[in-house]
């Protein structure tokens, strides 16, 4: 294929939606699905529940009677609550179906990227920008794929996408759905972001590989914050970029210093919180280089930290990473966890049940407060680094004990994903 055939297939998946970078309502509206990320999902609260409860609910019915003349007016309002939760069920599993196809095209798609951008040795360089970028640190002021970038473009995206944000949040929030022009326009402002992802893929250090962790690189975030402030009229002052830049510095120390600390026996999961932590300190470390009125400008208060509608916040960094484990009652997501991990790892849910510590142990160190399901599609960054956390404690336990055998340990050592737990009210 001739190399000027790259950039339209990298178009083609763009416009497919399988680049992983689904800032605002885009992603908002495919978290509010249980598992919507690719790859193995954890089983939709319905459906788990009706098979944990399979052969509980069988005893009960034949401890009571049949008669209809029997039956109450409860009875019959939890026959139909049943029935309803049956054929949700059914809808929720053909949807997930299509989600894991679209998912497979989609590695397949980058997969084929990756290999066409290896062919391409010769491919025309992005062109740079006299004065290079507007904050630059470290060598990151080199690279053409920063230098290159219609940094004014950036700019005025993310000036036209917080305002649409807000109402979208607010719609989401209290069960409403969202205008669909206002959607149109913030895909419309996205693409522009996902082109700068696109071509940061790789060239930025991350240990997601979704492509949010370049985009969540703080050379990526800063220049962003720069330019959007720019353009709002809200500019950083000579005294903020060199503050911001010194940030950028401290940044790149710390993570060359955590990436030396570690070895082959490091999971994967570990590296993406650790990264995701320090990319948290460098914005909080940026949002006190800012004015009041500059954040203002940049995010809303009330979608700061939550995944999907913060530009800013790291928290984007576990779209995809992050898979939603739903139940109704606490107790049961020890079941659903255990038939995630039996399928994503290759092992027997009975050789998991001889570690029935390790998921107490789990479970007791998760705050799961219910929420309604409206309420479950707004994860703060807090939220998901202590699931990650928790999962990461799992594991390690679970490396000495259920799943020690080498090929599964492999499997569990480069697996990046981890459950988020909530508990829905019915």
């Amino acid at each position: 294929m001739r190399n000027d055939a790259l950039p339209a297939l990298i178009a083609t998946a763009v416009i497919a939606g399988v680049i992983c970078l689904l800032i605002g309502v885009g992603a908002a509206w495919l978290f509010l699905m249980p598992g919507a990320a690719p790859g193995p999902v954890p089983h939709a609260a319905p459906t788990a529940r009706a098979e944990a409860d399979g052969p509980r609910s069988a005893r009960s019915d034949s401890s009571q009677t049949t008669d209809p003349a029997r039956q109450t007016p409860l009875q019959d309002q939890l026959r139909a609550q049943t029935e309803r939760a049956d054929r949700l069920s059914d809808e929720q599993a053909r949807l997930r179906a299509e989600r894991d196809a679209l998912a497979r095209d989609n590695a397949r798609l980058l997969e084929r990227v990756a290999e066409l951008e290896k062919r391409a040795p010769d491919a025309p360089k992005p062109p740079t920008t006299p004065g290079g970028l507007p904050v630059t640190f470290g060598t990151w002021g080199e690279l053409a794929e920063l230098r290159g970038a219609d940094w004014a473009e950036l700019g005025d995206a993310l000036k036209q996408m917080v305002p649409l944000i807000e109402p979208v949040a607010r719609d989401l929030r209290e069960g409403r759905q969202p205008d669909s022009d206002t959607g149109a326009k913030l895909q419309a402002h996205n693409k522009k972001l996902i082109k700068l992802a696109v071509a940061l893929h790789g060239k930025v250090p991350s240990h997601t590989g979704n492509f949010n962790g370049e985009y969540t690189h703080p050379v990526s975030i800063v220049n962003l914050l720069a330019s959007q402030l720019a353009a709002a009229d809200k500019p950083l002052t000579d005294a903020q970029k060199q503050r911001l830049a010194e940030l950028g510095d401290e940044y790149d120390k710390r993570w060359a210093a955590q990436n030396a600390a570690y070895g082959p026996e490091t999971l994967l999961l570990q590296k993406i919180l650790d990264e995701a932590e320090l990319k948290q300190w460098f914005t909080d470390q940026m949002w006190q280089v800012t004015t009041a009125e500059q954040k203002a400008v940049a995010v809303n208060p009330l979608v700061e930290g939550y995944l999907s509608f913060d530009l800013y916040s790291p928290a984007l960094m576990f779209q995809g990473v992050a898979r939603p484990l739903q139940a109704v009652a606490r107790e049961d997501l020890k079941g659903h966890l255990k038939t995630w991990l039996a399928s994503n790892f290759g092992v027997t849910r009975e050789s998991l049940d001889g570690a029935e510590f390790a998921f107490d142990d789990w479970l007791a160190s998760l705050n799961l407060e219910p929420r309604s399901a409206t309420e479950a599609s707004f994860i703060h960054f807090r939220e998901l680094v202590a699931a990650g956390r928790a999962h990461l404690a799992l594991l390690q336990t679970l490396l000495t004990t259920a799943l020690n055998d080498p090929e599964v340990a492999k499997k569990v050592r480069q697996e990046g994903a981890f459950v988020l737990p909530q508990v829905l009210r019915q």
